[in-house]
């Protein structure tokens, strides 16, 4: 990972954190029964926002090897899982 992605990691997911702060504040605050579809919809994009630029940096991370386990040892590769055969069909 270079400098670039890393910055561009860390800016997407302050963004992602303030947009989730913002839907949660305002359900918190009670927006939601004094505006009614305004604050329905303000809670929609700010979800909508924290979900879009979370996927930046979490893919960055699976990239990375951090979101898979790390249980096998260097130079081990894993069995292939074993194929199911279909039998022979029964007629009705």
């Amino acid at each position: 990972m270079n400098a670039q992605q890393i910055v561009v990691d860390i800016v997407c997911s302050i963004i992602a954190f303030v947009a989730l702060a913002a839907a949660v504040l305002a359900v918190a605050t009670g927006q939601l029964e004094t505006q009614g579809v305004d604050a329905l919809f303000l809670i929609a994009f700010c979800l909508l926002v924290a979900g879009l630029f979370s996927w930046i940096p979490l893919l960055a991370l699976r990239k990375a090897g951090l979101g898979r386990k790390r249980n096998m040892q260097a130079g081990e590769t894993r069995a292939a899982a074993p194929v199911a055969t279909a039998g022979p069909r029964e007629r009705l």
